[in-house]
C-alpha cells in the first residue's frame, strides 16, 4: 500500500516514518508539512492512503481533503491530530477521512489500521 504522510512537526513526521518504515506492505512515496505540498504531492503520487495531520505550515488538513477527496474519493485518509473534540472528529470523518485518530493516545493505531487495509486489499486481489 502506497502512502503519503502530511505532518509539520519534523519530530512527529520523523517518528511516523520510523514507524511505517515496520509495517509489511506499507510504502511510503512521499511527506509533506503544507497544504501546497500535500495536495501537489498526493495528487502527482497518487497513494492508496495518506495520514494527514490538521495543523499544516500553511493551512488545514480540512483544505487539503476539500482539495483532493472530489478528485480522488477512493483515497483513504487517516486524521492524526492533537485537536480532538467531537466537532472537530464529526468534520474529518464528514470531509473524507477513514479514520480520525488522538495524536496523543492513539498514534500506535497506525500500524494495525494500515494492515488491516492491507490484509483486505490482498483479500481482494485472491
Amino acid at each position: 500500500m502506497k502512502v503519503y504522510v502530511v505532518e509539520d512537526s519534523p519530530a512527529v513526521r520523523t517518528r511516523l516514518l520510523a514507524m511505517l518504515a515496520t509495517v509489511a506492505g506499507v510504502e511510503v512515496i512521499g511527506a509533506a508539512d503544507s497544504v501546497a505540498g500535500a495536495v501537489d504531492g498526493v495528487l502527482a503520487a497518487a497513494p492508496e492512503a495518506v495520514i494527514l495531520d490538521l495543523q499544516l505550515l500553511d493551512g488545514t488538513g480540512f483544505e487539503v481533503l476539500a482539495r483532493i477527496k472530489p478528485l480522488r474519493p477512493d483515497l483513504r485518509v487517516i486524521i492524526l491530530s492533537n485537536f480532538v473534540s467531537d466537532q472537530y472528529r464529526a468534520a474529518g470523518l464528514a470531509a473524507g477521512a477513514s479514520v480520525f485518530l488522538d495524536k496523543s493516545h492513539e498514534f500506535v493505531r497506525v500500524p494495525d489500521i494500515l494492515r488491516g487495509w492491507v490484509a483486505a486489499a490482498e483479500g481482494a486481489r485472491a
